[in-house]
Parts: C-alpha cells; sequence; structure tokens
C-alpha cells in the first residue's frame, strides 16, 4: 500500500544521500526525496490482475540527478 511504500521510499532515498554525503560530496549539493508509487515507471499489475514482481522490483528505484556547477 502507498501508507507502507512512502516511508520506504524515503528511506531509500535518505541512504543513498546519507552514502553520497559520507563518501566527500557536500551536504548542501544533495537532497533527496521519496516518491513511493506516485510515479512509477513499470506496471506493477500483470494484464490479468495479478501482482507483477518484476514491475514492483523495477520501481524500487533511486534516481539520481547531477547537476554541474555553471
Amino acid at each position: 500500500s502507498a501508507a507502507v511504500n512512502q516511508p520506504l521510499s524515503v528511506r531509500r532515498a535518505a541512504t543513498v544521500r546519507d552514502y553520497l554525503t559520507g563518501h566527500g560530496t557536500r551536504a548542501s549539493s544533495v537532497s533527496s526525496v521519496g516518491l513511493g508509487s506516485s510515479q512509477p515507471l513499470a506496471e506493477e499489475t500483470n494484464p490479468d490482475g495479478s501482482s507483477s514482481p518484476d514491475g514492483q522490483r523495477f520501481n524500487r528505484r533511486v534516481e539520481i540527478l547531477i547537476r554541474l556547477p555553471a
């Protein structure tokens, strides 16, 4: 459910942020956002309505955006 997935997404994003800042990335350069199930890239159900483990697994992701200084 979204109530369960949202906090997991937030923690997953924070873990990546913490890793990056712990390995030399300036904390002011990194932010994290957990999107939960609000922006899936893959279908999480099959056409017959059953769960799609592959789709669910794919949506458990972290996207990283790198902005270079101008």
